[in-house]
């Protein structure tokens, strides 16, 4: 098949859903599909919703792994179509027009960016704006429009706006069954959302030695954290944390990977101090694998996921996971046995589960098998396969009339 995959921000900027975007268009390529990737930004995530309406990145063309990936821009003054995009698509009775300004700006040049494809894949919600280009698109080829969301309800991805979008898809692709659910009870009609989760590379041998000379690990306990360095990722909650660990088992290690987003506290400063905290930045895939083979457990207690990328490159490792106790969390860690739940996002409880776990071998070892187990059914070529079946049925709906343009 010829997909186009359209994302608001694409690698080498990092993140879960630059990740699968990045990866799908690597497996389909893989796999002997054409793919190109529509991207406004490659050059770094913007700060504000300001910049991520009203910027752009330079107008790139090139080849990576196979993928033939695209950064878009308006072309002369249509960028200027962009600019009360940001106050008009807060409202209802003004979201027709962010929709139709931002089309003004963008649609022409993703429809001649992506070329010929047999289906436009878009990932990400609806007040990132860019859907709506993807799917007048999709509609001018008459081709099915797909999505995929990475929903956060309640943080990201469930807004008037966000659901306006969703209505228009001919498909939408869940990462779980809970989060299927949540498209049902908005009135999607359950034929519509297939689940078919994140495919997770089977990674390398990790070298746990090498990952222990580099950061000093010695050989003690080490509790590791992969995420954007963010509120709601759990980072300043799981440094807080740490001398409450540290009381009870005083030699354990915390290692922190990721890009900075958050200034840390006064509080967290102090901690980040102590040398029993190793901090990185972004960190390459090898890099970051062999801290996966160096650690005890990770430890993410993210207040917001949609499936939780992280805990599945643990499990490839045979760790077990601490996460907080959300709805597709429960689903995908509590389902499979890969690791503890905390019901409550609060210092002195993270501190518990952390704790039991480092005082436990059998657990960890119990969880971490679990995991390991589980995650073969999210290998990329079985997830790949799930997606290859919600395009072709899409194909097929869309050629039989069963489908067509929907109602914004």
């Amino acid at each position: 098949m010829r997909v186009a995959i359209v994302t608001t921000s694409y690698w080498p900027i990092v993140g879960g859903q630059m990740i699968y975007a990045r990866d799908l268009a690597r497996e389909l390529v893989r796999q002997g599909h054409t793919v190109t990737v529509a991207a406004r930004f490659t050059s770094g995530l913007r700060p504000t919703t300001w910049d991520s309406l009203s910027s752009v990145d330079p107008a790139a063309a090139y080849d990576e792994d196979g993928v033939q990936v695209r950064v878009i821009r308006p072309r002369g003054l249509r960028r200027l179509a962009l600019y009360p995009v940001h106050r008009l698509h807060y409202y209802e009775r003004t979201e027709r027009w962010a929709i139709w300004l931002f089309q003004v700006a963008l649609t022409d040049a993703l429809d001649q960016a992506i070329g010929p494809c047999d289906v436009v894949h878009f990932n990400g919600v609806g007040r990132e704006m860019l859907g709506f280009c993807a799917e007048a698109v999709a509609r001018r080829r008459r081709v099915p429009f797909v999505l995929t969301t990475h929903m956060h309800p309640g943080t990201w991805g469930d807004s008037r706006l966000d659901f306006r979008l969703y209505r228009m898809a001919d498909r939408i692709l869940a990462h779980t069954q809970w989060e299927r659910g949540v498209y049902i009870a908005s009135g999607i009609e359950p034929g519509r959302v297939d689940v078919a989760g994140i495919g997770v590379p089977t990674p390398g041998a990790g070298d746990a030695d090498r990952a222990r000379a580099r950061h000093g690990l010695a050989d003690h306990l080490v509790v590791l954290f992969v995420a954007r360095k963010a509120h709601y990722k759990g980072y300043g909650l799981l440094l807080e944390s740490a001398p409450l660990v540290w009381r009870d088992i005083p030699d354990a290690q915390f290692v922190f990977v990721g890009p900075e987003q958050d200034e840390p506290t006064p509080e967290q400063e102090r901690v980040l101090a102590d040398p029993r905290v190793t901090e990185t930045g972004a960190l390459s895939d090898a890099d970051r694998n062999d801290l996966y083979a160096a650690c005890t457990m990770l430890c993410v207690p993210s207040s917001a996921e949609s499936f939780g990328l992280i805990y599945f490159e643990a499990w490839r490792n045979r760790k077990p996971v601490v996460a907080l106790d959300l709805p597709p969390l429960r689903e995908l860690i509590g389902g499979c046995g890969g690791g503890v739940l905390v019901g409550e996002r609060t210092t002195d409880k993270v501190a518990h589960a952390i704790i039991g776990l480092l005082r436990d071998p059998q657990a960890r070892l119990t969880m971490g098998t679990n995991g390991e187990s589980f995650a073969g059914e999210y290998t990329p070529d079985r997830v790949l396969d799930r997606i290859i079946g919600a395009y072709q049925a899409s194909t097929a709906e869309l050629r039989s009339g069963k489908t067509g343009e929907r109602a914004a």
